[in-house]
């Protein structure tokens, strides 16, 4: 599973299946509601929003899975797609690709996907791509991309982005992957400040609760920002690079198999959503098969899971 994670205002928790290409379901405990098929590769992310009225998913897929061949894993590429559809699976909408010169050379294939608000501009991360930024009009007209350059540094795999609304204006983070840091930009496009540069090694995913800002790190970890961007909590004390062979998988007499996973550690966490119903962490785990974890946060203080 390779997946973002959205939750319902009724708790009902939305991931990719492991095959990439279908929406499921599960009730708080875990259990699968209903599966709704998508016109996916690999269903890498997963954002709620209002278009013209109704409920729809943003479906943000990259084009790229790991296809099963024994006795480890083969790639299968596509052109990437970003699509909205309705709870039971039809398109309503569709963002291509904007004819930027980067991808006379590059492919497009697009990470994540954040909106400004109901019918709000529509950012988009092509962190598997071009490593750029891009803002469309509700309509899907493209009007701009960022670079990230005026930061000091390119962007390199802009793998994760949200509208954070904590401030007196909203801004919109990114979280850098490659350059291993948080990056936040006005709605301008214009860098304002760089978070946690020494303190993340593999920002991923990123939601918002309250003041706080939460980061996936690949790595293993669970970072929590504060409205200052300090780092304020982490699952992990200090996770290192993996060197596991297969990692995040595992290797078994020659063969890649699904790693052995403990309850209440992180192995490869990727998407993060805030279940509105209690406030409760859910995040996706990275991994054949893939896993979904809840976690109870702290309340006091800044923050913090338990």
């Amino acid at each position: 599973m390779h997946s973002g994670i959205a939750v319902t205002d009724s708790g009902e928790v939305v991931v990719a299946s492991p095959e990439g290409d279908a929406m499921v379901f599960l009730d708080r405990d875990g259990a699968e509601l209903r599966r709704v098929a998508t016109p996916t590769t690999d269903l890498h992310g997963i954002v709620r929003d209002v278009i013209d009225g109704r409920d729809v998913f943003w479906l943000v897929d990259h084009g790229h899975k790991y296809v099963p061949a024994s006795p480890a894993y083969v790639d299968h590429r596509v052109q990437g797609r970003l699509v909205a559809v309705t709870p039971d699976g039809d398109v309503v909408h569709e963002l291509h690709a904007p004819a930027h010169p980067a991808y006379a050379h590059t492919g497009w294939s697009p990470t994540a996907l954040a909106v400004e608000g109901e019918d709000g501009r529509i950012w988009v991360a092509d962190g598997y791509g071009a490593s750029l930024v891009h803002a469309y009009a509700p309509d899907g007209s493209w009007l701009m991309t960022v670079d990230g350059a005026d930061s000091g540094t390119a962007f390199d795999c802009p793998h994760g982005i949200v509208v954070d609304q904590r401030g007196p204006e909203p801004v919109l983070v990114v979280a850098d992957r490659a350059n291993q840091r948080l990056v936040e930009l006005g709605l301008d496009g214009r860098t304002r400040r760089v978070l946690a540069a020494d303190q993340v090694w593999s920002p991923s995913g990123l939601a918002i609760d309250d003041d706080l800002l939460l980061v996936t790190e690949l790595w293993g970890d669970l970072v929590v920002l504060d409205r200052d961007g300090a780092v304020v909590d982490r699952v992990a004390e200090q996770p290192a690079e993996p060197e596991r062979p297969g990692w995040p998988n595992a290797m078994a007499d020659g063969a890649m198999v699904r790693p052995d996973v403990r309850p209440g550690a992180l192995n490869s966490p990727h998407g993060v959503a805030v279940d509105p119903t209690d406030r409760s962490w859910v995040l996706t785990e990275w991994f054949i098969g893939g896993r979904v974890v809840r976690l109870s946060p702290r309340r006091t203080g800044a923050g913090g899971t338990g």
